[in-house]
């Protein structure tokens, strides 16, 4: 875990911890509900819209960067993060590859980031993963295709 911490603050995929906030309301109507009149309920919600793409997925990728190393020191020639996903998770990872590269330019063309999705995927999904520099790639009729 505090490898995957390091190595998400190391290249800026979680810049901060996602906030825990407590929803009074949703506290009032939970103890008026179980007939709790001493508001002993409490309930918290993590905020992980604060994270790059918008959900905690940005901190799954993890694997990807702890290959970053070996890529730098000649150990693996190439590396894909591969990803089924119907958007965010995919999303994230394309986020994740972006990072690395922004940091490490002389690995360009040696780490990607490809993202499996289903041909039904909704537009907005694809194109945020394109605009990360992600490749999709859906299957038509037994074929694969890459956009």
């Amino acid at each position: 875990i505090q490898t995957a911490r390091e190595k998400l603050n190391e290249f800026g995929i979680v810049k901060q911890s996602t906030p825990l906030l407590e929803d009074k309301g949703l506290n009032e109507f939970t103890n008026s509900i179980l007939g709790r009149e001493d508001d002993k309920v409490r309930i918290f919600v993590k905020d992980e819209t604060v994270n790059p793409t918008g959900s905690f997925k940005a901190r799954s990728p993890v694997a990807g960067y702890l290959r970053v190393d070996l890529l730098r020191e000649g150990k693996l020639d190439q590396v894909i993060v591969l990803s089924v996903s119907t958007g965010n998770h995919g999303w994230a990872v394309s986020h994740a590859v972006k990072k690395i590269l922004e940091r490490f330019s002389e690995l360009k063309g040696r780490i990607e980031a490809r993202v499996y999705m289903s041909h039904g995927t909704l537009p907005h999904k694809r194109e945020n993963i394109h605009r990360e520099g992600g490749v999709v790639i859906t299957e038509i009729d037994g074929r694969e295709i890459q956009s």
